[in-house]
């Protein structure tokens, strides 16, 4: 049981570098930091919840772009492409 503790916290900490890195090198780790804690939370763990690397990939490209449009952070709407495109257009009727 320990080691499979210490396996979780390792690829946790192993995807929060990576999430800290891309937001880094795209120029929005003060947009996500202007995130509440606890969404902040959530969205390291819903990177880390990916299947695989593409997947993990994937969630944190989805993380950033939609920083860069100023939406709401991806994991409240999921990595489904139509909830994505929910968002976009949830965006489009606020922005008037």
């Amino acid at each position: 049981m320990h080691r499979e503790f210490i396996a979780v916290a390792d690829r946790f900490q192993e995807t929060s570098g990576f999430v800290q890195r891309a937001l880094r090198d795209f120029g929005l780790l003060d947009a996500f930091e202007s995130q509440p804690d606890e969404d902040q939370a959530a969205c390291m763990r819903w990177a880390d919840a990916a299947v695989d690397d593409r997947d993990q990939e994937a969630r944190v490209s989805q993380l950033l772009d939609f920083l860069a449009r100023g939406l709401p952070l991806p994991f409240l709407y999921g990595c489904d492409s139509r909830d994505r495109s929910k968002a976009l257009q949830r965006s489009k009727m606020e922005q008037g």
